[in-house]
């Protein structure tokens, strides 16, 4: 953009933006130049030449008006809705027709946003034919910014520059964020209120990647990551702006959006912050849940990693990982911190007051008592409507539900006994994030590649043997097979998380059920059990511990003592070990359990997000290490073909499933009950990231 006239023409507020943005391909093709300087008109009218005449000013407006006029309670999407239907009917709506009728529609309904409908309508755009000219663009920005008074064209044409500075293919999701930041004008304000959410349990603040603790929702609301996954679970760029792979399918290009600064002075988000944060998280020792995922591909020996500049990062991973996009959108292990807080304070302070890149800067912190953010006002991206977000250790469910009546809590962990006394209460909204977390069973100790700690063969669930044909190994499987047969999932299901689950047959699998191989699924027999525990050669049972903790999942505690009460059915005599997770993370990551216990975690969307924890090389742990699970996931890694990688993660599923390595209990939504201050967000907003947690909170909305 050589000039300010230049500026004013290409101010790009919704109508030249939804257009541009369905016209760019996404996907990881190699980056191709862009000549320089870039010319906008050109690439609009290029990729846009050739659509007829179609729907007038009008016809948008009525049917946007149409969606809006089913007041209270119209979202974005019924706004979609109407507007996909209008240009399906008649295409070839001009950019003027869809800014005049923006701007009528946003007239009459100031709460909703030139962002909400930016991000909704451009669903709709995405589906049609190219074909308007320069000077209707122009035409429709001018009109558009005449009226949006509170957008100054400097605004938008930083915008502008820092989507398409660095001349990558990969573009729509750093224009929607760019545009997004520029387009903010918030019906409030400036950010006022506080939103106050009662969890069970907050264990320590950590920043530093090499300690964290891995609590998603803790330490996700100030932080970003280079990629995140939206409410559609695709995986979009954020911090960064775009990417790209070789053919060859071993280096990865990754382009930063420009000009996003951390918090507390420490200046400008660059190359060096991020590769400096992700290899703190790869130490040697490190409890990053995925440390020997992003070890494996950042510091592969066969590989590199590049700094280009102050913006772009190359990474040789040595061997193809199709792993990447997946662990860099990891809302608790991937995010960035600042290099220069690191040198200037050290590790210690700053992972207790770290800077970040995010909507929310933390102010203060208790262990096991509050966390406390602040919000960041002119945040590149989202600038939060309220002032304060403060979380509260509440470990007491009825404590919770008293603040939550109280409104002393606007929202808190449910469980779901507790939704018909929230339904009672006067205004209240519900929120669900669906499928939201699931629930495993973990047999611990059965470690066969490294000498660990928790190993100890003469435990009857563990073999002497890592031969998987040996006298030794089938008597331990027979064990193992017993106790996750005798766990009644249809029961807990229906009972405690009130049918608003389904039984689990592996972790990793809650959305692809339907592709485990025949076969593969636990079965529920008690009097089987006692038979495998009768020939294994324990007619009487057998004496263990079971390790209990919350994870934010519904019913996680309580399911957990209730399989403690099914083993016990079966013969096997179980010591309940409650404590924190603080307490018990590093006993699991250590390999220093060597009994039972029960997690809860995220769902995921494909097993192969999860299946890198199975690698004895993690730097979390399910319970088991064996050479062919290291051989057999380290092959479903590096293949990008879609069918052929299920292929190989159902031999994984397979292996795992015949050997009783581990079982899922139960995959359930979430519900988020909001009081009278919130409207809900997940909607349109939610990094499903780690669907369990409770996320966005920039987009949290004041009810009015």
């Amino acid at each position: 953009m050589a000039s300010r006239l230049m500026r004013h023409k290409f101010l790009l507020v919704i109508p030249a933006v939804l257009l541009l943005m369905g016209v760019m391909a996404c996907g990881g093709e190699e980056p191709a130049p862009i000549p320089t300087p870039v010319n906008i008109s050109a690439i609009v009218e290029q990729a846009l030449a050739g659509q007829p005449q179609g729907v007038t000013a009008g016809d948008m407006a009525n049917a946007i008006q149409s969606a809006l006029a089913a007041q209270p309670g119209v979202s974005t999407q019924d706004v979609a809705s109407e507007v996909a239907k209008v240009l399906l009917a008649q295409p070839g709506a001009t950019t003027e027709d869809v800014a005049s009728a923006i701007a009528s529609a946003l007239e009459a309904r100031p709460g909703v946003t030139t962002q909400d409908v930016a991000t909704e309508i451009a669903r709709a755009l995405r589906a049609q034919q190219p074909g308007v000219t320069e000077e209707q663009v122009a035409a429709a920005i001018q009109g558009a910014l005449e009226a949006r008074p509170g957008v100054t064209e400097d605004q938008v044409a930083m915008a502008v520059e820092n989507a398409l500075a660095g001349q990558q293919t990969e573009i729509q999701g750093a224009v929607e964020s760019a545009v997004a930041a520029a387009l903010m004008v918030e019906a409030t304000g400036e950010p006022e209120g506080t939103i106050d959410v009662g969890r069970a349990e907050l264990g320590a603040y950590i920043c530093d990647p090499k300690h964290t603790a891995g609590v998603a929702d803790v330490g996700m609301q100030g932080h970003e990551t280079l990629f995140t996954v939206n409410s559609d679970d695709e995986i979009v760029p954020e911090l960064a702006k775009s990417w790209g792979i070789s053919d060859d399918m071993l280096t990865w290009t990754i382009e930063l959006n420009r000009g996003i600064t951390f918090t507390k002075g420490y200046g400008e988000l660059t190359a060096e912050d991020v590769v400096f944060t992700i290899m703190r998280g790869t130490e040697d020792g490190s409890a990053l849940p995925r440390a020997g995922s992003f070890r494996g591909m950042w510091r592969n020996p066969e590989g590199s990693v590049e700094i280009d500049g102050d913006y772009t990062i190359r990474v040789n991973t040595g061997t193809p990982a199709i792993g990447m996009l997946v662990d860099l959108s990891c809302p608790y292990c991937a995010y960035i911190l600042s290099k220069k807080q690191v040198e200037e304070v050290g590790w210690d302070a700053a992972s207790d007051n770290c800077a970040t890149t995010g909507p929310w800067d933390v102010a203060e912190h208790r262990t096991s008592n509050f966390f406390s953010w602040e919000a960041v006002n002119d945040h590149w991206r989202k600038t939060p409507e309220f002032a304060q977000l403060i979380l509260h250790e509440v470990p007491e469910e009825n404590t919770r539900l008293a603040g939550f009546q109280t409104e002393k809590l606007d929202t808190f962990v449910m469980a779901f006994d507790t939704l018909p006394e929230v339904q009672k209460l006067p205004g209240v909204k519900l929120m669900e994030s669906s499928p939201g977390a699931t629930m495993h069973f973990g047999i611990y100790g059965n470690y066969y590649v490294t000498e660990r700690p928790g190993y100890d063969p003469s435990l009857p669930w563990i073999s002497s043997s890592a031969d998987v044909n040996s006298p030794e190994w089938e008597k331990a499987r027979k064990v193992r097979k017993a106790m996750t047969i005798a766990i009644d999932r249809e029961t807990i299901v229906n009972t405690l998380v009130m049918g608003r689950g389904e039984p689990l047959t592996l972790w990793g699998w809650e959305n692809k059920e339907e592709k485990l191989p025949s076969g593969v699924k636990w079965s529920y027999d008690p009097e089987m059990a006692k038979q495998l525990l009768t020939e294994a050669g324990y007619p009487d049972g057998f004496d263990t511990r079971l390790m209990v903790y919350p994870r934010q999942v519904p019913g996680d505690v309580q399911a957990c003592t209730a399989i403690g009460g099914m083993l016990e059915k079966v013969g096997i005599r179980v010591e309940m070990a409650p404590m924190p997770y603080a307490s018990a993370s590093p006993l699991i990551r250590g390999r220093d359990w060597s009994h039972l216990n029960c997690h809860g975690t995220n769902a995921t969307r494909e097993p192969i997000q999860l299946m890198g924890l199975m690698l004895s090389t993690s730097g979390f742990n399910m319970g088991f290490e064996h050479a062919t699970v290291d051989a057999l996931v380290a092959e479903a890694r590096v293949i990008f073909d879609v069918a052929a990688r299920f292929d190989k993660e159902r031999e994984v599923a397979q292996f795992v499933f015949d050997n009783s390595l581990e079982a899922g209990v139960y995959t359930v939504s979430l519900v988020w009950p909001l009081g009278p201050a919130l409207d809900p967000w997940f909607d349109d907003h939610q990094d499903r990231g780690d669907p369990r947690a409770l996320t966005s909170l920039e987009w949290a909305r004041h009810r009015r």
